[in-house]
């Protein structure tokens, strides 16, 4: 039975956690007469939990190799790992320039070398929780990253994608830090702020209302479906 649109969403919003409880009903009961929509909901939720256990009872950097005194977190050790990539990146740059220079300096050759751009570091932080103090964090962790990797030669991406009770992140009237999204989004041009749409739905779905984002925001049809699909196209993916 191929599977209409309708149905795929419902299935993603399964996923996400983001059904209501007629519509999961309604699913389940799908569930049982339909074995190929079956298989397709429990690879999405299977995809889902590998998402989220994939940065799950990791060790912790020993506090020598932090770079400034920073309060530890369960997740800023990825940020650190993830800066130090771009380092690295930055460093093998210079040498690649700086080899390439002396062997064009010993052997003249007739055709000047191709210049190699750096690989660009690419980094999505999934929020699906709310506290002041964890946006708070994750803010000063995003400011921090974008401005140690403003140097040539250490291009970096970063997008916050939200979802479940992480969108408080991103509704106008709730969020702690309209003004410092602001100024993120307007001072720097790679960082993105991205909305889950199923969670949205749901929201305006049982409180009848509509839900205002901050004008910064964009919305992606699903929070874990945009997590997968950035981890498959490489970028670093580091659950808040």
């Amino acid at each position: 039975m191929k599977t209409p649109p309708s149905s795929y969403e419902m299935m993603v919003s399964f996923a996400d956690g983001e059904l209501d409880i007629d519509d999961r009903e309604l699913l389940l009961t799908l569930l049982d007469l339909d074995a190929d929509l079956n298989r397709q909901v429990w690879e999405l939720r299977k995809l889902k939990d590998m998402v989220e256990l994939s940065y799950q009872e990791l060790p912790q950097l020993p506090e020598s190799i932090e770079k400034t005194p920073r309060r530890a977190t369960g997740w800023g050790w990825q940020l650190a790992t993830a800066l130090s990539v771009a380092a690295l990146t930055f460093v093998s740059y210079l040498l690649f320039v700086a080899n390439g220079a002396a062997h064009q300096a010993a052997v003249p050759a007739p055709v000047a070398a191709a210049e190699v751009a750096p690989t660009e570091t690419r980094i999505l932080l999934h929020l699906t929780h709310y506290s002041r103090d964890i946006a708070d964090e994750l803010l000063n962790e995003v400011e921090y990253l974008l401005r140690e990797n403003r140097t040539p030669g250490r291009p970096i991406r970063i997008e916050v994608v939200v979802n479940g009770r992480g969108l408080d992140l991103l509704r106008a009237n709730v969020t702690d830090f309209p003004d410092r999204i602001r100024r993120l989004h307007d001072e720097f041009g790679n960082v993105t702020f991205a909305a889950c749409n199923n969670t949205l739905q749901r929201l305006q779905r049982e409180t009848g209302e509509t839900i205002v984002l901050v004008p910064e925001a964009v919305i992606v049809n699903s929070g874990v479906v945009e997590a997968i699909q950035r981890q498959r196209q490489g970028w670093v993916y580091i659950d808040v």
